[in-house]
């Protein structure tokens, strides 16, 4: 028997998933249970609905936050109707602002202030933040990496971590746009996009890809074309596809993008 039941939770969508895929054991109670908040990354709607669909009596929602504040950026408050109603009806927003603390959105190439639906990078400034943080502008606001936007109801969307994007041409590509697609695929476990330096274009995207074990193989050509009917142009795999057993993680569970990019610059 358990001497404490648990009723929230807060992960990693890595180990959430892994625990969406693991078979309950029989002498586990989750009865108590009542919300799961997943962070540490951007997730898709197709992840958050596996996990809503394994915890059907459980609230699931996503949070944004940066180790350099201590607390979260932006979350849903489950104690608030409006905040549960938001939960319900934002589709991949990771929350509304925390009191006391400051955003706003710029473009990232000229520092222009953007408005609402304008994805640009997320610019913050917290009590919480770290004293003499680096980069700070004039007003004390810091770049937080994230790129995202915020509607009219000031909820947040994180899109993907501006550290993460590549530009292919004159246009600046998100990894996580292309995952969000590729992991669809019924065959994909997981996958990874990276850019690969190229001589005229700047860079094309290749995607790494596991595959899910004991289903029939399949090609790159197929993830390729996979792609190329569901997203447009600047954003088709021209670096092609390679397929791995696994990725290399950090301590938090994260995938470790730079030796991932290490192994594959080293290849080529």
């Amino acid at each position: 028997m358990f001497s404490y039941m648990a009723t929230r939770v807060i992960l990693d969508i890595t180990s959430t998933l892994t625990l969406c895929r693991t078979p309950k054991p029989k002498n586990v109670d989750l009865k108590s249970l009542k919300s799961i908040l997943v962070t540490g990354t951007t997730i898709s709607e197709e992840q958050l609905q596996e996990i809503r669909e394994t915890f059907p009596n459980v609230l699931v929602s996503q949070m944004y936050g940066q180790s350099e504040v201590f607390s979260p950026l932006t979350y849903f408050d489950l104690a608030k109707a409006k905040h549960v109603h938001f939960l319900h009806t934002k589709k991949g927003s990771c929350g509304l602002p925390m009191r006391g603390t400051c955003y706003k959105v710029v473009d990232p190439d000229t520092d222009k202030v953007l408005g609402p639906n304008q994805k640009g990078e997320i610019r913050v400034k917290s009590q919480m933040q770290l004293g003499g943080y680096y980069n700070l502008d004039s007003s004390g606001i810091w770049d937080s990496d994230g790129y995202g936007y915020y509607d009219e109801d000031y909820c947040f969307y994180v899109i993907d971590r501006l550290k993460e994007m590549f530009p292919y041409r004159v246009k600046h590509i998100t990894p996580a746009s292309i995952e969000n697609v590729i992991n669809t695929h019924p065959a994909v476990l997981k996958s990874v996009v990276i850019g690969i330096p190229h001589y005229i274009d700047n860079h094309h995207a290749m995607a790494l890809v596991v595959l899910k074990p004991g289903l029939p193989n399949v090609t790159g050509e197929e993830i390729q074309k996979y792609v190329e009917d569901r997203l447009d142009d600047p954003f088709h795999l021209r670096a092609g596809v390679k397929f791995v057993e696994n990725f290399p993680m950090t301590p938090s569970g994260k995938v470790h993008r730079l030796k991932l990019k290490e192994m594959v610059f080293n290849e080529l």
